[in-house]
Parts: structure tokens; C-alpha cells; sequence
């Protein structure tokens, strides 16, 4: 089956390599120099804003994607660790769980990790817990896994 010339973009001139700038594209929110680091607090307040009119959470964000010059979106890819834990609920030591996950967060901070994310089910007793042990609930997602 040949591909309709429709969806073909030509480099040899037939067609303006323009029709590359109506593709969206992802920009890195790492900035490569100065001044991407000072157009960075501009880049992101948008995002923000965007996000929040739209209902959405931004949840540390790694690159944004653009579209004609407008934010159209974000990804954070490896931007916020998760953590995935099990602690035995034959184990009745309360102290025992919480200087494990003081030792976890000493770790990630070794790292430079100043923010993680927790999935907790429902149904834990750790659930009735994590706002006072410091976690704010960022609302209620179902977990999706895919295997690559």
C-alpha cells in the first residue's frame, strides 16, 4: 500500500520543510544556558495556568509540549520518583514502618530528590495515615502499567 502524498512531507523542496512547524513538539524544561534558564519561571507559570484552567495537576513537569507557539501540554518523564513498597500487615510495629521510609527519604535526598510520589491503595492501614505523615493526596487516579 502506497502512503497517500497527503501525508507525505517532502525535503527535496516539493513540499516547505514550514509544514514541520504545524507538528507539535516537546521543549525540555532543562535549560541548556542562561537564557533559557531565565525564560524558564515564564515557561512554567504558563504551564501552570493552562493546566489549572483545564483541571489538570501539574506534577513535576519535564518537558512541555508546543504546538504553533503555544503550550499544548506537558510530560514529566522520570521527573517525580514513585514508590512502590510493601510492608508485612503480620508486622505490628508502627515504628519498625516509619524509620523504613525515614531511611527511603534519606536516600532520596542523598540524591538530590526533593519530591516523591507514593501509591497507596485505598484499603491500607497506612492510607488513614500519610497526611500527617506529610503527603498531600493529589487525587484519585487508577495506576496503569505497561511493560516495554
Amino acid at each position: 500500500m502506497q502512503a497517500s502524498d497527503d501525508n507525505v512531507i517532502h525535503l527535496n523542496g516539493d513540499r516547505p520543510l514550514a509544514q514541520l512547524a504545524q507538528r507539535a513538539v516537546l521543549v525540555p524544561l532543562r535549560p541548556r544556558d542562561e537564557l533559557e534558564q531565565q525564560a524558564l519561571p515564564a515557561k512554567l507559570q504558563e504551564l501552570h495556568a493552562k493546566a489549572n484552567a483545564d483541571q489538570h495537576p501539574v506534577l513535576a513537569p519535564t518537558h512541555i509540549m508546543v504546538k504553533d507557539g503555544q503550550i499544548i501540554g506537558y510530560f514529566s518523564l522520570g521527573g517525580m520518583p514513585v514508590v512502590q513498597a510493601w510492608f508485612d500487615s503480620q508486622h505490628k510495629h508502627a515504628a519498625d514502618s516509619l524509620k523504613m521510609i525515614e531511611h527511603g527519604e534519606t536516600l532520596f535526598r542523598e540524591q538530590g530528590i526533593r519530591t516523591y510520589g507514593l501509591c497507596c491503595a485505598a484499603d491500607s492501614p497506612f492510607t488513614p495515615h500519610l497526611e500527617r505523615l506529610g503527603f498531600r493526596k493529589r487525587g484519585t487516579t487508577v495506576f496503569w502499567e505497561k511493560d516495554l
